[in-house]
């Protein structure tokens, strides 16, 4: 009897523990960062079915982010919500990849802006900047891979500034 009631608190708190880790909507943005990432990777590699793949993934992560739970940051989170779904819906219905880069330029910005006001990402991100497209995106790597060039341009850009992870 005893050892039944003590795996019963053991799973107990163990649950108990993995509900309050996702509290905060950390577990859940690791999706939205990832997505956006997937998304910028496929430009990269001049892929618009797998850029319209990730804008799709990307706008059901939004969905999915607990925005009640982020507390003090849910009046930033509100902010910027709205907008990357409806950036993410355009870039998952533009009829070519050109269309997608080009909505692609203002879900960058604004996704920058979230996370610099949300301080949640999990990871080290680089805002990087192409002047050919007059154009911003963030990076998983230090070293330029452009998405609004492609396979064309790969290396023009710069690092412009660095998200260091929060968590």
């Amino acid at each position: 009897m005893k050892k039944i009631l003590l795996s019963a608190v053991l799973i107990a708190v163990a649950f108990g523990q993995s509900v309050l880790a996702q509290t905060d909507g950390t577990p859940v943005f690791k999706n939205v960062i990832a997505s956006y990432l997937e998304l910028k990777n496929a430009l990269t590699n001049d892929d618009g079915d797998s850029a319209a793949v990730s804008a799709r993934r990307l706008f059901t992560a939004l969905g999915e982010m607990p925005a009640d739970s982020l507390a003090s940051q849910h009046a930033a989170w509100a902010q910027y919500h709205e907008k990357l779904n409806r950036e993410a819906v355009q870039i998952k219905n533009a009829d070519d990849i050109d269309g997608q880069r080009a909505h692609f330029k203002n879900l960058s910005v604004d996704i920058y802006a979230m996370l610099k006001s949300l301080e949640i990402n999990n990871v080290d991100l680089y805002y990087d900047f192409c002047p050919m497209a007059k154009a911003y995106w963030l990076s998983e790597k230090e070293n330029i891979v452009n998405p609004y060039l492609g396979q064309s341009m790969p290396t023009c850009g710069s690092v412009k500034d660095t998200l260091k992870a929060y968590r």
